[in-house]
């Protein structure tokens, strides 16, 4: 079985369309995603509508939380307030329901854990190794019997993977993999992030997913070119800070 594991989609119509067409061409057997659905971009509805018709299970992100009306936008800064406020305005009443019952976390097919942020918080981030370890506690607090333990995350968008190990005395340890794939071994465990699709925040402006292959047991970061150009012009025409196009390389 292969799965493409997609979060922080953020509304962004262009970026989530070119990873549709690649994992077509992957001829990936599911798709997940892993929150923040809507939000920054400009084609919220478009991009739920796409997750609703195609059966894309996802989780909760917190900009969906807030989209949906199920939480305010007091802990968002005031960019990210501001595009959130106008997505919660033009999303259609079956959209705003669609978000709204998302859950917060997920095991999938026994495979692996869906969550946004970390482990038990949706709007919490996972930004180092220390964290991750707090993480790994979780985790293993939640499924003690589970051997290897994976789970997906979102919220930073920055694709990164975390693998804990455990020396002879059962001390944990983790570290920080620096590299474009992993290979799942029973005796690890894992956090991994798959990047956003629709803004991701590093030097690589492609769109960014994961492909978890259960035969091979390995995970691998995908990135794909789409229209960032086509992304930011909408951003500016629906008047929304510019600091989101710049995101996705607009000069300007």
């Amino acid at each position: 079985m292969r799965y493409a594991i997609l979060s922080d989609l953020h509304s962004n119509l262009e970026a989530f369309l070119a990873v549709l067409e690649k994992i077509e061409r992957l001829k990936i057997d599911k798709t997940v995603c892993l929150g923040d659905i809507v939000g920054y971009n400009a084609n919220p509805n478009e991009v739920v509508d796409i997750v609703r018709e195609r059966s894309i299970t996802s989780v909760m992100g917190n900009h969906d939380a807030v989209a949906s009306g199920g939480k305010d936008a007091s802990n968002f800064n005031d960019h990210a307030r501001e595009a959130i406020l106008w997505t919660e305005k033009i999303l259609t009443k079956k959209n705003k329901e669609f978000l709204s019952k998302l859950p917060a976390s997920l095991l999938f097919d026994e495979k692996f854990l869906m969550v946004h942020g970390s482990i038990t918080k949706t709007d919490t981030y996972i930004r180092t190794t220390f964290d991750a370890g707090d993480n790994f506690s979780l985790l293993r607090k939640l499924y003690p019997l589970a051997t290897p333990l994976l789970s997906f995350f979102g919220h930073t968008h920055q694709n990164i993977i975390y693998k804990e190990t455990f020396d002879e005395d059962g001390t944990s340890r983790v570290l920080e993999v620096d590299d474009n794939s992993v290979k799942v071994e029973d005796r690890a465990n894992y956090l991994i992030n798959p990047g956003s699709v629709g803004q991701p925040r590093t030097t690589d402006k492609r769109a960014c997913f994961a492909v978890f292959d259960t035969s091979s047991h390995k995970v691998e970061f995908i990135q794909v070119e789409y229209d960032t150009e086509k992304s930011a012009e909408k951003i500016i025409k629906a008047g929304l800070p510019l600091i989101f196009a710049k995101r996705l390389g607009w000069k300007g």
